[in-house]
């Protein structure tokens, strides 16, 4: 039954995919370049172009990066000056426009996410153990809380973060002490840690979490070779692990993607280098792994996935490689295909978005 309910959604989002735009920008960061690359992607083929211009310069050690709600802002995390850039997108062109002054975070920013109405954005900064928080104005502009950075416990190293579906909770992930920490998130964007079960504790060196629509919270072990499933409880924002959790991956998992049908998940093995590819169990939360996964094609080193909003290819950051690879997924399976899209890359990326 799992299996008809992601052949559906995935067929509904093949069909989906024909009113979507002609093109698509992928933007990858590449931190020893200070620059942002920039690939048009023709939603019919999958195939790249090189926009004019690109690659486009950034602040020091660009890392994490992502889209506004509107589609009209990105915001990059420039990690060895602490700091975000705004750029505007050209929408027709898809070049980049740095707006500044840029925005101070703690140090080592690490992250970015954004609630489900655009209105916040929220950044973990390792070398500070804190959290900062800030009010995304109509402009694009970022404008930090009073009472910003929200300090967590000495040691924590947050290095990424996710929100549930109602903004209402935020998740940071301690790599360092391999926990979660939860925080209630108030109307305003304040944050406090709940008094009850959190930390949570995941396995030996967890690196990047994924929230689907649900309440369900993946994340990757990298020392397990493992994925955490957890159920994040609506109410009160406690995870609890899903049936079946922990689940195996191929060799040091590093970063995981929730189709947007919310029914299936990827996941990039950095010591293998595949691509670990389940469905999700949308009532439980459990993952049961696809047949022909894990798939081979992802190059020499698959740090990063992100998918087009359609869900029609998986597209995977090879650092190793200094690459992007393409992958088709399946409308009818969620599998993916055989033979990939390769765009070279003039230095290693660490991570990229769509544009919508």
């Amino acid at each position: 039954m799992q299996r008809a309910l992601l052949l559906s959604i995935l067929l509904a989002l093949a069909l989906a995919g024909c009113t979507a735009p002609p093109t698509r920008i992928v933007y990858v960061t590449l931190p020893s370049q200070n620059a942002i690359a920039a690939l048009r992607m023709r939603q019919s083929t999958g195939t790249f172009i090189e926009l004019v211009g690109t690659p486009f310069l950034v602040g020091g050690a660009p890392s994490a990066m992502i889209l506004s709600a509107s589609g009209r802002f990105a915001y990059v995390i420039n990690k060895n000056e602490n700091d975000i850039s705004l750029f505007k997108i050209d929408t027709g062109t898809g070049q980049l426009n740095e707006v500044l002054p840029r925005a101070q975070t703690g140090l080592g920013p690490a992250a970015l996410a954004t609630n489900s109405t655009g209105s916040l954005l929220f950044v973990p900064n390792q070398g500070s153990d804190s959290i900062s928080v800030y009010g995304i104005g109509a402009d694009g502009k970022l404008s930090e809380l009073s009472a910003s950075p929200f300090l967590l416990p000495p040691g924590s190293n947050p290095s990424a973060l996710a929100l549930s579906s109602s903004g209402n909770f935020l998740y940071a992930l301690s790599g360092n002490l391999s926990s979660i920490f939860i925080l209630s998130v108030d109307p305003q964007g304040n944050l406090q840690q709940i008094p009850v079960g959190s930390p949570f504790s995941v396995g030996k060196a967890p690196l990047a979490m994924a929230m689907t629509s649900g309440n369900f919270l993946y994340v990757t072990n990298s020392n397990d070779d493992t994925v955490s499933g957890l159920k994040a409880d609506a109410t009160a924002g406690t995870l609890s692990p899903v049936p079946g959790s922990p689940f195996t991956t191929g060799t040091t998992p590093t970063a995981l993607v929730v189709h947007p049908s919310g029914t299936a998940l990827y996941v990039t093995n950095q010591g293998s280098a595949n691509i670990s590819a389940y469905v999700i169990d949308t009532t439980l939360g459990g993952l049961k792994e696809l047949t022909n996964s894990p798939f081979p094609g992802a190059g020499s080193g698959p740090t990063f996935a992100t998918t087009d909003p359609n869900g029609l290819f998986l597209l995977v950051c090879d650092q190793a490689g200094k690459a992007v690879t393409e992958f088709v997924i399946s409308q009818t399976t969620g599998e993916l295909s055989s033979t990939v899209i390769t765009a070279s890359l003039p230095s290693p990326p660490v991570a990229m978005v769509v544009t919508k």
